[in-house]
């Protein structure tokens, strides 16, 4: 998400969504900047089940669909310029498989503004974003 073109289309997966302090932003965000905005995940409608319970719409979701039959619909149906997952690792060959672009949620959250949890759940926005933050540029990263 380099750039910014509104003329693709966006999946999140369930991993990367919970990662996010504020999916709901998040989404609300990403679709200033993407002609449609989804979300996959590997739980028969696990994703439709987050999404619904914090009242977030999406333009699609995999429901029980494996997420790489989800992936290769989506590509057919909604014809962007650029199709782009927003995961976790591990999630990069699935991505791949379908001829999408991957982004780690991080690197993501990081472009976008967007607040991120710890894995387990608790938030990083506070103090420890701002000693990350500090440690990034204290290494140049």
């Amino acid at each position: 998400m380099a750039e910014r073109s509104s003329d693709m289309t966006l999946a999140f997966s369930l991993e990367a969504l919970h990662r996010l302090e504020d999916p709901g932003s998040s989404i609300d965000d990403a679709r200033e900047w993407s002609e449609y905005v989804g979300a996959l995940a590997a739980t028969p409608n696990g994703a439709l089940s987050f999404t619904r319970e914090r009242r977030i719409r999406l333009d699609f979701f995999s429901g029980t669909r494996p997420p790489s039959e989800t992936l290769y619909a989506v590509k057919g149906n909604y014809r962007t310029e650029r199709h782009v997952l927003v995961g976790v690792d591990g999630q990069e060959d699935l991505a791949s498989s379908r001829n999408w672009e991957f982004q780690h949620v991080e690197d993501a959250a990081e472009r976008a503004g967007w607040g991120l949890q710890d894995p387990d759940g608790t938030d990083e926005s506070g103090t420890i974003a701002s000693v990350r933050e500090r440690l990034r540029d204290a290494i140049g990263r």
